[in-house]
């Protein structure tokens, strides 16, 4: 094993941000959900690669996750799940090569009901330079529930404990998040304990928990500073709420998009924008400004049509983009709402699209990528055939694509 100092992940307060206890990650990283995105390499990132083209390297993944990769210093961290043993694995690969450094066991046994197009592993770890946090639904000791890990970046685990119960309909993906000096993770279920709730992330101990509604729901929360203030912003139990990351006190709620919600929200410095397709089919646009039940006063506009479930959104400049899960790319204006454009890209959609300088990266569920510009008409770059399945999304840094597929690990550079 090659050993090496913890990357460095700045914890400290923007310059715009002055308040703010959001971490923000070191250049070149992309330590948790969602993807870093930054245009360092942007120009050097390929549009085309193959077998014989553009790849830097290649490694095998066992197992099955729909995780993406947690990149951060000289490791990428998988989570993986190895059915057959009822094992879920967090394995670290050296950025530079794909070699495997170290693979470590993190639960063994109590796997729960899961869709099959989820996978035991679809929660991307996150990382603060030191320890590296994987949420994952287990059942040990006739207890189902939410388990939290904290591996050290050898390899070593430090600690683990039951978040919360959980019932698993579909099964589990809501990533953890950083704040401060907490990790957070939810657990939205059909019983009366479902719960977001913060961890201290050196020893484990309960910081703060907050009840949440009964209700199927897989949106992944996220820690936003939007309208002055740091938010926790959680989607889907029929709302979309905002929490105070620092004691997990209401801030907002807003009814809708959906009583499900699969993805993350995304936001600009004043609006939230949320989407949900199930059974309710629903894209808001909400003031990030309000306090308690604003669902009157604070919805800017709404969208029902072409609107994704599981795929996150993108906002660029004053741009939104999707790709719905049937594959629908629509671009629309986020002062006004106002559909730009609309294309069937065709193909079933489960990851989340990348920007890369001014070009849109998504890969389908069949493993072809699609690549296409962030402007205001549809104008396709490329389609490359990856030849394995695309759930994961891509993480692109300093000129390369870290993509994760069905079963293997790709480094893809010029």
């Amino acid at each position: 094993m090659i050993c090496c100092l913890p990357p460095v992940v700045c914890l400290a307060a923007t310059q715009d941000h002055a308040a703010s206890r959001i971490p923000v990650a070191a250049p070149g990283d992309s330590p948790w959900w969602p993807p870093n995105q930054s245009d360092t390499g942007a120009a050097d990132v390929p549009t085309h690669w193959g077998p014989d083209e553009n790849i830097a390297w290649m490694t095998d993944v066992p197992g099955r996750g729909h995780a993406s990769p947690c990149v951060v210093g000289n490791q990428i961290f998988i989570s993986t799940a190895i059915d057959e043993r009822e094992q879920i694995r967090l394995i670290s690969y050296d950025r530079h090569s794909g070699r495997e450094r170290w693979n470590c066991l993190v639960h063994e046994g109590g796997f729960m009901y899961r869709h099959p197009k989820n996978s035991h592993a679809s929660a991307t770890p996150a990382c603060d330079g030191a320890r590296v946090f994987v949420a994952h639904m287990v059942s040990q000791n006739s207890v189902e529930g939410i388990y939290l890990s904290a591996v050290s970046v050898d390899g070593k685990i430090l600690w683990q404990k039951l978040a919360g119960p959980f019932i698993s309909q579909q099964g589990y993906a809501p990533s953890p998040v950083l704040y401060g000096e907490t990790v957070i993770v939810v657990g939205d279920s059909e019983h009366d304990q479902s719960f977001v709730a913060a961890f201290d992330r050196a020893s484990g101990d309960e910081v703060w928990r907050t009840h949440r509604g009964m209700g199927r729901n897989y949106g992944c929360p996220r820690v936003v500073h939007v309208a002055g203030r740091d938010q926790l912003l959680v989607p889907g139990c029929g709302s979309t709420v905002s929490f105070d990351p620092s004691n997990g006190e209401l801030l907002w709620s807003v009814e809708g998009p959906s009583s499900s919600a699969a993805n993350t929200v995304v936001a600009d410095d004043s609006k939230i924008y949320c989407s949900g397709g199930w059974p309710e089919k629903n894209l808001l646009a909400i003031r990030g400004d309000g306090l308690g039940d604003v669902t009157e006063s604070h919805i800017a506009w709404r969208h029902s049509r072409a609107v994704c479930y599981v795929p996150t959104m993108l906002v660029h400049d004053d741009r939104l983009f999707s790709v719905s899960d049937d594959g629908i790319a629509s671009c629309y204006d986020t002062a006004s709402g106002d559909l730009i454009w609309r294309k069937r890209l065709g193909g079933n959609f489960s990851a989340s699209p990348v920007l890369v300088g001014n070009n849109i990266y998504i890969p389908d569920e069949e493993g072809k990528m699609r690549i296409f510009q962030a402007a205001d008409e549809y104008i396709p770059v490329a389609e490359v055939d990856l030849q394995d399945g695309g759930f994961a999304t891509p993480v692109v840094l300093e000129g390369k694509i870290y993509l994760r597929t069905l079963h293997r690990l790709y480094c893809i550079a010029k």
